[in-house]
């Protein structure tokens, strides 16, 4: 009996072997799954924060669009304002014949004459006129 209590006690201590070796190898993947657990939330959390960074900058540049587009449409209606009142002004040619009818009429330039004058020069030509031509 003793070597049937010697096999019997070699079984037991190999299976308390095999059992400790499993159980360290269980406690070996239980921290590997835990550290992978771990490597996840923390990937969850950056990909979280990259997502909300992506969303504030897309709606910042939504926002800057709209703006743009609001100053490009308050240009455009600024050009043509100036566009409809550029239209109104009088070009250079029609200020240059303005400047010539002013000195036309200018009496500073002119030599206009009185109907008085005008009466006298008739009379004098008439006077030197000989009667004999009429």
């Amino acid at each position: 009996m003793a070597r049937k209590h010697s096999t019997l006690h070699d079984i037991i201590n190999e299976l308390v072997d095999r059992t400790n070796t499993d159980t360290q190898r269980i406690r070996v993947l239980e921290q590997g799954g835990r550290s992978s657990a771990s490597r996840m939330e923390s990937l969850e959390k950056e990909i979280l924060d990259l997502s909300r960074s992506v969303q504030k900058l897309e709606s910042d540049l939504e926002s800057g669009f709209k703006k743009r587009d609001a100053e490009i449409s308050e240009l455009k209606n600024t050009v043509k304002e100036m566009l409809k009142h550029l239209k109104q002004l009088a070009s250079v040619s029609k200020v240059n014949e303005l400047e010539a009818m002013l000195d036309i009429y200018n009496p500073l330039k002119s030599n206009f004459v009185t109907r008085e004058d005008v009466e006298r020069l008739i009379a004098e030509r008439l006077s030197k006129t000989p009667k004999n031509n009429k």
